[in-house]
């Protein structure tokens, strides 16, 4: 220790990491709480500045590394030279810093009051902490950058545009101006935009439908109206919609993860849903409500966390909304709508504060939204059908004949053969004729049925039924590293899962109910990727809490002896 006018000179251990030195002997005593500005010294070690421009440079950034070190502002900088008369001290700094901060009180800004002291103390770093300066603050910036929702946004939709213009410029005119639309929602698009009604799936004059939720036909439309029925045009809007409606999942899954895990997990998930390859491809693939499901799940899961803790009706009222907007969508997120709200209500009454007029709220506007799309279902069809009534069907596709290798009583499905007899027999006719067959099915071969139950569940998650088949024969290395990045969301997925419930996180079920629950309708009917889109934003969260660890974020701590049950 040496001394110099009354102020103490004191060189750290050498063994001190970098990110230590900065904030070693960082001292704010209590007499200084409460004064405006106060000052204590604070030093770094750098090179040998000599013009003015250095100077400058010295200065602003011994400023920005004391004010990323201490968390305060900083007043001013003043940088002074220590005599000749203390050149014999070891490792001498070239220069001091002496920081005025601006008011704080006593601990204030996560500044450890490690010794009271009277007078100044000067702090200086030997010359092996000289490159600090400037990569600390490069890679504290980078970090920063790393964590920047607007720029992972950008980058999100950067890529789904990428992708779908080299796709597009692959593909003849005529053929993305027709091919993309022929589909129900396409046709039933078509109707609306010529005033027709929802009505004629198969663009044919079958009478009105309720084979499709309301809200995505509606925008389809919207663009046929503007851009005209079947174009170009139409197909770009369509497709850069969808392209948004992935990229903007990036912001409910960032509140999300960082409710459920801290920062560095929100924004590890959103990096890794930006890279997503089912979130890059489908918004070109299909012109169908995947991309705005996507949106809405996520938008669910945050949501569902938020209102957790709130006590404002508005909130309740809101959240009802989303999920009428969300059913209205796509109802297979209905299957959600027992966990999801049925959590915040055991979460509330766990925590003293359950009230029963909150869940009401939530009910009530949820089923004012769906109630107008359901009256009109009932007097067009006479029969109960809450939001849409293609199930029967979809349960036929994956349950049928086709299926046994030893029956011969059909061997091929035609577009054609269904929808002539869609339109011979009426929706509702069809629809029952598929159910008594799919259900018949299901009774005779109850082995069968099993065998394609679990060939689902592996093409929902690895997609397709025989991967490892599909790799070795494939020689497209897009559809090979698809099949590997499934394998490795599947790995991701179980190991978030695994991490969630290791550290007794109290969100575990809300996240996991997405990845268990969500896809059982398809295991049951019939599955594909698309079919398990909408909850690929919560596996991409899930992959960044494998990574990164489910530490929690510090107001929401779980004590060592809270029991299992408190994790739901």
């Amino acid at each position: 220790m040496s001394f110099y006018n009354g102020c103490s000179y004191k060189r750290p251990p050498f063994y001190l990491h970098r990110r230590e030195a900065l904030t070693h002997d960082i001292c704010a005593p209590d007499e200084f709480a409460g004064r405006a500005p106060f000052a204590f010294d604070y030093t770094q070690s750098v090179s040998n500045f000599s013009t003015t421009n250095q100077r400058r440079r010295r200065d602003t950034c011994a400023r920005r590394l004391l004010e990323a070190a201490t968390r305060l502002p900083v007043h001013r900088v003043h940088s002074f030279r220590l005599p000749r008369a203390m050149s014999n001290e070891p490792a001498r700094p070239d220069f001091f810093f002496r920081a005025v901060f601006w008011r704080v009180g006593p601990r204030s800004g996560g500044i450890s009051l490690r010794r009271r002291i009277s007078g100044r103390t000067i702090v200086a770093f030997p010359q092996t902490c000289c490159g600090g300066v400037f990569s600390f603050i490069v890679k504290r910036w980078l970090f920063q950058l790393a964590q920047s929702l607007p720029l992972i946004l950008l980058v999100a939709l950067c890529l789904r545009c990428a992708f779908l213009f080299h796709q597009a410029r692959l593909i003849p005119a005529e053929a993305l101006a027709s091919v993309p639309f022929q589909n129900e929602v396409g046709n039933v698009a078509d109707s609306l935009a010529h005033g027709q009604g929802f009505c004629c799936l198969f663009r044919q004059p079958t009478g009105p439908t309720a084979w499709l939720a309301p809200v995505y036909p509606l925008l389809i439309a919207a663009i046929f109206k503007l851009f005209g029925s079947f174009t170009v045009a139409s197909f770009y809007a369509a497709a850069l919609m969808n392209s948004l409606f992935s990229a903007l999942a990036c912001i409910p899954l960032f509140y999300a993860g960082k409710r459920i895990a801290g920062v560095a997990v929100a924004a590890a998930a959103c990096w890794v849903w930006a890279i997503f390859p089912s979130g890059v491809m489908m918004p070109f693939e299909w012109i169908w409500d995947t991309s705005l499901s996507a949106l809405l799940a996520a938008a669910l899961l945050w949501a569902t966390l938020y209102v957790a803790d709130s006590r404002r009706s508005r909130d309740f009222a809101l959240y009802g909304l989303l999920w009428g907007l969300s059913l209205l969508t796509n109802p297979g997120l209905g299957a959600l709508l027992p966990f999801l709200p049925g959590w915040m209500a055991y979460r509330q009454f766990r925590g003293g504060s359950f009230r029963l007029a909150p869940l009401v709220v939530v009910l009530a506007v949820l089923f004012a939204c769906c109630l107008p799309w359901t009256i009109r279902n009932a007097v067009q069809f006479h029969r109960l059908i809450p939001v849409r009534a293609n199930f029967p069907y979809e349960l036929w596709s994956g349950n049928n004949e086709i299926f046994d290798e030893h029956s011969r009583a059909v061997n091929r499905i035609t577009r054609y053969e269904q929808t002539h007899r869609y339109a011979q027999l009426g929706e509702n006719a069809f629809l029952d004729e598929k159910w008594q067959k799919a259900t018949e099915f299901i009774r005779t071969h109850p082995a069968l049925y099993a065998q394609l139950f679990c060939r689902r569940i592996v093409a929902t998650w690895l997609g397709a039924e025989a991967p490892w088949r599909l790799f070795s024969r494939s020689d497209s290395l897009l559809v090979r590293g698809i099949l590997i990045w499934n394998a490795i969301g599947l790995l991701g997925t179980i190991g978030g899962l695994l991490r969630l419930l290791a550290a007794r996180n109290p969100f575990f079920f809300p996240a996991a109910v997405f990845p268990l629950v969500f896809p059982l309708t398809f295991y049951i009917a019939h599955t594909s990727l698309r079919h398990r889109h909408p909850c690929d934003p919560v596996l991409a969260l899930l992959m960044a809490i494998a990574l990164i660890g489910a530490r929690l974020p510090q107001a929401e701590q779980v004590s060592p002896g809270t029991s299992a049950s408190a994790l739901i």
